[in-house]
């Protein structure tokens, strides 16, 4: 059995193994263009920790042009997302041309409950670090999918950035 047709009986039966789940993060964000266009905002010494398949630990950030994928902890992390393997079959059919309409699959997925996301590190460091920047690269049907969702200004992201930091 071929590694990519072993890999798709392991979703359909809803089970993925960390390499497998590894892997599928690690082809989107690498190689796709949308994790370079969003990522490439990140400021350097910043890190976003994935928990894959809700639990093991990876550290994602951007350094010397690249996006770097790593398995290995994250304790600096400034913020985590915690991603269940429905969405990890996202990623791995995803396209990843548009930083908008991923944007909008990633909200898409928090409302479904299958990623969760925390603040782990200080609301400052989050503000200087580059996420907003992030969003906003997102550009104008981004923010229209997320003011449909009451996200309606800056200020409102802000509040939400804080919220998230209680988790």
């Amino acid at each position: 059995m071929s590694s990519i047709h072993s890999l798709s009986v392991k979703q359909e039966e809803g089970a993925l193994s960390f390499e497998d789940a590894f892997q599928i993060a690690h082809n989107f964000f690498t190689t796709k263009p949308v994790g370079k266009e969003a990522l490439c905002h990140l400021k350097k010494g910043h890190e976003i920790r994935l928990l894959l398949n809700s639990r093991q630990e990876c550290a994602l950030y951007f350094e010397a042009g690249q996006v770097i994928l790593e398995q290995r902890p994250s304790p600096k992390a400034d913020v985590e997302f915690l991603i269940a393997p429905e969405a990890l079959r996202l990623l791995s059919t995803h396209p990843g041309e548009s930083v908008a309409q991923f944007g909008i699959d990633i909200v898409k997925e928090v409302l479904a409950g299958n990623v969760k996301i925390r603040v782990c590190g200080s609301i400052y460091r989050v503000l200087r670090g580059g996420y907003l920047s992030m969003i906003t690269s997102a550009g104008p049907k981004f923010m229209e999918y997320l003011a449909s969702h009451g996200l309606t200004s800056v200020d409102k992201v802000y509040q939400l950035i804080r919220s998230l930091k209680n988790r």
